[in-house]
């Protein structure tokens, strides 16, 4: 069909904003009632665009996405290739005599080693401005103190001398009545002033040692695994562990979400001691664009997750922003001209839902504040071309 796109009288505009409920109860799809509904003629065609929109832009650490019920961290033990018991559960449980282990009562790693829930570590960060350096440094040395089994692995940058820089939980030596640990680390590559001295539990890796590290980094990537105490032996039977993440809180390190089921193979991160996890991109700068979708849009194609092979759907997607600020800020859109929009095919449209979702086609279940003004036109389709007339042209060409 061809047609011609142009505003006028009959063109209808909206401005849709989150701020209109008064409670407490935001979903993250809004949906709106028209007191007044906007009806198209069947005999036009009828398209809507997206003039403009204002995001607050959502940080990825959000209480729903920390809440969301497919997150686990799970870890699974072994005695040769035979799972041992059930998962522990490092996600929501914690263990409270965690200190206990590796102390003078003779507790082995066996059970949790984490003093803190995973979700809990993580639930911190909410409040927290994740784009200051120090504050990831926090981050990262708590999560390795409250967890007490991980090693975190920086890849070698430049000036490092091709040495990566290991970050990770050391137990109490000599031991006592309780096994707090502390963070040990490379000194050639943390603090190459004095590359032999070694860290110790009285000058363990601190936080400003750490954030220098980091602050040389374009971005917080690294790889997780398990440090020699999840490898135990217990009544001279050896026991080795392996660690799996999967869910929606995979976005945090830029991982697709659609990785959601710890038993099955493909759809978790896995690592051991010796066999580190892929690398893992702390995501503190948030989302980098946010798809719009409603339900009379319709004419949308978009890829979908890696999970399917970046197949192109028919989706719903009315429009895609890109934001361009840091969690917290605003990033504003503004369509210059009339082209690029999208048809759809309701000859009475009542209600409008709103929601969004992110690169992955996941949906974005934290609310954020947002504001945005779709353009409905109506515009009578141009008849095409009279039958044969393209023929009696290049005919009248060739006999000139």
């Amino acid at each position: 069909m061809v047609f011609t796109v142009c505003s006028n009288e009959h063109t209808v505009k909206l401005i849709l904003n989150s701020r209109n409920p008064t409670d407490n109860s935001t979903p993250y799809n809004l949906k709106f009632n028209l007191r007044e509904s906007i009806s198209c003629p069947s005999n036009m065609v009828s398209m809507i665009c997206l003039e403009s929109a204002t995001v607050l832009a959502p940080s990825m650490f959000g209480p729903q996405l920390l809440a969301d019920s497919t997150n686990m961290f799970q870890r699974l033990i072994y005695q040769g290739a035979v799972q041992q018991g059930v998962a522990q559960d490092y996600w929501n449980a914690k263990n409270d005599a965690a200190n206990n282990q590796g102390s003078l009562d003779g507790s082995t790693y066996d059970t949790q080693t984490n003093s803190k829930s995973v979700k809990t570590i993580f639930t911190k960060c909410l409040n927290m401005d994740m784009t200051d350096t120090d504050n990831v440094a926090r981050f990262l040395l708590e999560f390795l103190m409250a967890t007490r089994c991980f090693k975190i692995t920086i890849k070698a940058l430049s000036g490092d001398s091709f040495q990566d820089t290991s970050i990770y939980w050391s137990p109490t030596t000599p031991q006592s009545a309780a096994n707090i640990g502390w963070i040990n680390g490379t000194p050639i590559t943390l603090t190459p002033a004095t590359p032999t001295t070694a860290f110790t539990s009285a000058a363990p890796v601190t936080y400003t040692i750490l954030s220098a590290k980091l602050k040389q980094m374009g971005q917080y990537t690294f790889t997780l695994s398990s440090v020699a105490q999840a490898d135990y032996t217990a009544a001279l039977i050896n026991y080795t562990s392996e660690f799996r993440m999967a869910g929606k809180w995979l976005k945090l390190f830029g991982l697709d979400p659609g990785m959601n089921d710890a038993t099955v193979t493909d759809k978790y991160v896995s690592f051991k001691q010796n066999t580190p996890s892929t690398s893992l991109t702390l995501q503190v700068h948030g989302y980098d664009n946010i798809n719009i979708h409603s339900a009379i849009a319709k004419s949308g194609y978009a890829s979908s997750s890696g999970m399917r092979q970046n197949y192109v759907l028919r989706t719903n997607i009315l429009w895609s922003i890109q934001v361009v600020c840091e969690p917290f800020e605003r990033t504003y859109f503004s369509n210059m001209n009339t082209a690029g929009k999208v048809s759809y095919f309701m000859p009475i449209i009542e209600d409008i839902e709103i929601y969004f979702t992110d690169d992955w086609g996941d949906i974005i279940t934290d609310v954020f504040d947002w504001q945005i003004m779709p353009t409905f036109d109506f515009v009578l389709p141009d008849p095409f071309p009279e039958p044969d007339t393209i023929k009696r042209a290049r005919m009248k060409h060739l006999t000139a």
